[in-house]
């Protein structure tokens, strides 16, 4: 993430959580080294329980590379 200022922090921990919608089809998980966040569709909850915690490696970047 990129404070106001500038600098980049690298977010290396993220809690999957949810609001009181109902609905089941959604999902989080690590994809390589990103977090990713899917809902709607056929998505079922497999990979992450909701209010677990996912945690990556520091990648050791100063700023972010993007694809």
């Amino acid at each position: 993430m990129q404070t106001t200022d500038g600098k980049w922090h690298e977010l290396t921990k993220a809690q999957f959580t949810a609001d009181a919608n109902p609905v089941l089809n959604i999902n989080a998980k690590l994809d390589g080294n990103r977090f990713w966040l899917g809902t709607g569709g056929e998505l079922t909850n497999s990979d992450t329980k909701l209010r677990e915690f996912l945690n990556r490696p520091d990648s050791k970047e100063k700023e972010p590379s993007v694809p």
